[in-house]
Order: structure tokens, then C-alpha cells, then sequence
């Protein structure tokens, strides 16, 4: 995988400073040790079968409906129809989206630790942990559409990598709606920031945007009203709380470098709409949850940047560094944010 160092340039911009050969052998170990953490934090977070089911669980169980429907029966016809391989499927499809994420997080250039950085916190925060193990259509669908991300900004083979990135798109939406005004917000954020639509009139470019906006926030009212797929409400650690203060520091850096204020748009949306809406605030933070932690990688780059660390040329020093403290740091974590939250882990929002 070729890396480029990064430079912060005056106030607005991230310049890269030339394409370097890095190894790719410790980059994809560490990101590979890093999407364990996920599997590991799940069983020590205890067995797959407990707790017992919400009703939200239990109807997507016990009564498989829509594509996400199809996905876990499709699973649960090899590994058996129960609790357990239902919860199973969603803590692998966790470890996907971890190594997704890693994946995004390089191809937009950051280094090594902050690639790390951000796959541990998103495969090991006691928050993300409980979700993860969540029976809700929205982490079948967060793989779904990261994958679209990546397929869509493939250079090489252009048109067939937009026909797969507009088919993980659709098995996304379909999976579960509220990616949609997600999408669609991305969307109109690259094209208002002329990333997208290269050559088009202001005019048409205005309309637009103006059009997907209405769109966005309409379909945003529909995901967390008609199209809403409920999930219990999972109590935050210490620990979570502390990265949401980091991630809202780094998207406010983020909404004044071009590149990421998508994803820093997407935090304050589906941050906002969470607080908002109690039975979608799980599945709305979910789906949230892969821009935060590029810009949390983004904020760790521009503090290491600030430090000097990286000129000193200890990237993947750091990266072990960072996988270690941190990733031992929430495993250890877990049994006591368990034991804090047991009551409450799985509340229902309509009570």
C-alpha cells in the first residue's frame, strides 16, 4: 500500500508531500491485529446468548424480514437459528467493517498509527462493543455501504467500479434506511466542495445541491419515522465519552479541511439526529461511526504532525504503540464497563 506524509498547510488544507514505498506487510498485520480486537472484545464482553433479546432483536430473529432478513438467514442456516449465531454474525460483520475503515482511512493518506488508531477505537470502545453485538439491520449494512465508498472512489476501472458501488449502495439502503440520508449527505458535500461533478455550471451545481439537501433531510425524517428500525438504547463508558469529546475537537478541525469535512458533516448529522430520536439513536450512531473515526485518525495525524513525531520517523513504532496501549486499555475495559451497564445495556427506548 503506497502512503504519502502529510503536511498541514496554512488553515484549510492537508497537502500530501510525495508518494513513499512503505512496507505493506506491518501495515496489514497491524490492521488485521487491530479488526481481532473487535472478536476478542466481544467474547470477553461474555457469551453471544446474553443477554436476552430485546424485541427489536427478537423480531429480526425470530421473524427475518427484508434484505437484512435474508442475510441473517442466510447465516443462520449454516450456523443455526438462534441467539447466539444471529449475535455472531453481527460481531463479524463488525470485524468487516473494522478492516473497511482501516482500508478508507489509507486511501485518503493518513499514517499508519492513525489508521490503527482508528480501527482499534472502532473495533474495541465499550459502546461500540455492545452495539456490535446488537442484532440490528444497520450492522449489516454499515460493510454495505463503505464497501460503495471504496468501490466509487477507484480510479482504475472506473465504470465497472461504479456498478458495484452503486449495488453495495442499494443492498445498504435496503438493508437498513437510515444509510440513506447518510449517503446522500456525503454526497452533497463532495459536490458542493466541486469534488464530484467536475465542469458543471454553478447553476446546476446549486440546484443540486440544494435538491440532494432537501432530499437528505427528508429522508433522514423517514428513517427515524416510517422507515425506523429501532434498537435498544446502550449506555456509554467513561471511556466512550472520551472519544466522543476527541472526535467532536477533530470534526471541528475537519469542517475546515476540504477532504474531511464530509465526514465531519456526517458526525454532526447523525450525531445530532441521534440526540433526537431515542428508538434510532443506536442504528443512527452505528451508521456514524466510520466518518468518526476518520476523524479521529485525521486528529491524531495533524497532533502527531504538530509534535514531530513523525519526522522523526517512527511511524510504525507508533502504530504498535497505539494498537497495545489502546486496544489493551478497552479489552480490559470491557469486563467493568459490562458489569457498570448490565442493567441498562439493552433499554428500551419505548419505555
Amino acid at each position: 500500500m503506497t502512503s504519502s506524509p502529510v503536511r498541514y498547510q496554512g488553515r484549510h488544507e492537508l497537502v500530501r508531500v510525495g508518494p513513499v514505498r512503505a512496507r505493506r506487510w506491518p501495515v496489514a498485520l497491524l490492521v488485521v491485529a487491530s479488526a481481532a480486537v473487535a472478536y476478542a472484545g466481544a467474547a470477553l464482553a461474555g457469551p453471544f446468548s446474553a443477554p436476552v433479546p430485546d424485541r427489536f432483536e427478537s423480531a429480526l430473529i425470530t421473524k427475518p424480514d427484508g434484505v437484512a432478513g435474508l442475510q441473517v438467514t442466510a447465516y443462520t442456516a449454516l450456523r443455526g437459528s438462534s441467539v447466539t449465531a444471529a449475535r455472531e454474525l453481527m460481531v463479524l460483520a463488525s470485524v468487516v467493517t473494522v478492516l473497511l475503515i482501516a482500508v478508507l482511512v489509507r486511501r485518503f493518506g493518513l499514517s499508519v498509527p492513525a489508521t490503527v488508531l482508528a480501527a482499534v477505537v472502532t473495533a474495541g470502545l465499550p459502546w461500540a462493543l455492545a452495539a456490535h453485538r446488537t442484532v440490528t439491520p444497520v450492522n449489516l449494512a454499515v460493510p454495505w455501504l463503505l464497501a460503495a465508498a471504496l468501490l466509487a472512489g477507484l480510479r482504475a476501472r472506473r465504470r465497472p467500479a461504479l456498478g458495484l458501488a452503486g449495488v453495495c449502495l442499494l443492498v445498504a439502503a435496503l438493508t437498513a434506511p437510515v444509510v440513506v440520508p447518510i449517503a446522500v449527505t456525503a454526497i452533497a458535500v463532495l459536490l458542493a466542495g466541486h469534488d464530484i461533478g467536475i465542469g458543471w455550471p454553478p447553476p446546476a451545481r446549486v440546484i443540486a445541491v440544494a435538491g440532494l439537501a432537501v432530499l437528505a433531510v427528508a429522508t433522514m425524517v423517514a428513517a427515524v419515522g416510517p422507515w425506523a428500525q429501532p434498537a435498544g438504547v446502550i449506555a456509554p463508558h467513561v471511556l466512550d465519552l472520551v472519544a466522543v469529546a476527541a472526535v467532536a475537537l477533530g470534526a471541528g478541525f475537519g469542517a475546515v479541511v476540504r477532504w474531511l469535512r464530509p465526514f465531519a458533516l456526517i458526525v454532526f448529522v447523525g450525531v445530532g439526529a441521534a440526540a433526537l430520536s431515542t428508538p434510532s439513536r443506536t442504528p443512527l450512531l452505528l451508521v456514524t461511526l466510520p466518518a468518526a473515526a476518520v476523524v479521529l485518525g485525521a486528529a491524531f495525524d495533524a497532533a502527531a504532525e504538530a509534535a514531530g513525531v513523525f519526522r522523526r520517523g517512527f511511524r510504525t513504532l507508533t502504530a504498535v504503540v497505539v494498537l497495545v496501549v489502546v486496544g489493551a486499555s478497552l479489552l480490559v475495559a470491557v469486563p467493568s464497563a459490562r458489569a457498570d451497564t448490565s442493567a441498562v445495556v439493552r433499554t428500551d427506548p419505548s419505555r
